[in-house]
């Protein structure tokens, strides 16, 4: 730990918490946890070392972790997911992780990051609830309610598929007839047949990268409306960002 080798002092404070549990060393775990990155572990063995030192009567020691879990609560966010009343089998899945009943209408402490949430029911016709939220990792609540209501969850958007192909088409034809004309009025010597067929490949080539986006869009699939449910909820820690010559601090409210 000293030397800065994280990787191997980590798993040996494990073995030694293991063998013999202490105060002390659950504080070196958590602390080494924080510094390769594991998060939520840190959080949650500094959370244990709060309510250890309490029971304890150390209040120097719990002091100092309280102030650990206040700072690992700002880099690190909150996520509830919930389940409306309903008499179907609803499984939910947070990163490929299937949660247990005592994981939903709670508090998740979650790292930043893009997090995926699938649901499944026995009424979804193939179509079960998947989406993935990016959370700002500020210390703010984000909550997802699982859709419940019969019928397929998530849906593709045929208006910017046919949108996207219509404009892909178009595209097309005007890149190869533009150039046609342009290799045909440079061949025959006519610069305004050249510049035409030129004008007409570029606008087909416009079309073309507006169509091709549209339509992978449109082709992915999205929730429905009444399964996109999921908001922020208000957060009195401000998300701070410093770049270069400015500063920014964001509230939700």
């Amino acid at each position: 730990m000293a030397k800065g080798d994280y990787a191997n002092a980590c798993p040996k404070f494990e073995q030694s918490h293991k063998l013999r549990p202490g105060i002390g060393t659950l504080f070196n775990l958590a602390d080494c946890h924080e510094k390769v990155g594991k998060l939520v572990d840190a959080y949650n063995e500094f959370q244990e070392v709060v309510e250890r030192t309490k029971a304890a009567l150390q209040p120097d020691r719990q002091k100092i972790a309280e102030d650990r879990v206040a700072s690992l609560e700002r880099r690190l966010s909150k996520l509830v997911i919930t389940i409306p009343s309903t008499t179907m089998r609803v499984t939910v899945a947070l990163d490929n992780v299937t949660l247990t009943p005592d994981h939903i209408n709670v508090p998740l402490i979650v790292t930043a990051g893009e997090h995926d949430i699938r649901a499944t029911t026995d009424r979804d016709n193939g179509e079960p609830f998947d989406t993935t939220v990016n959370l700002a990792g500020n210390g703010a609540t984000t909550t997802v309610t699982i859709p419940v209501a019969p019928g397929a969850k998530m849906k593709r958007n045929t208006g910017l598929m046919v949108a996207g192909g219509v404009l892909l088409g178009v595209g097309i034809l005007g890149l190869v007839g533009g150039a046609a004309v342009a290799v045909d009025g440079s061949l025959n010597g006519s610069p305004d047949e050249t510049t035409a067929g030129g004008v007409v490949a570029l606008v087909g080539i416009v079309s073309m990268c507006v169509g091709i986006p549209l339509l992978v869009v449109g082709a992915k699939k999205h929730p429905v409306a009444s399964a996109q449910a999921y908001v922020i909820e208000p957060s009195p820690i401000p998300d701070i960002r410093i770049g270069a010559g400015m500063a920014t601090a964001t509230w939700h409210f």
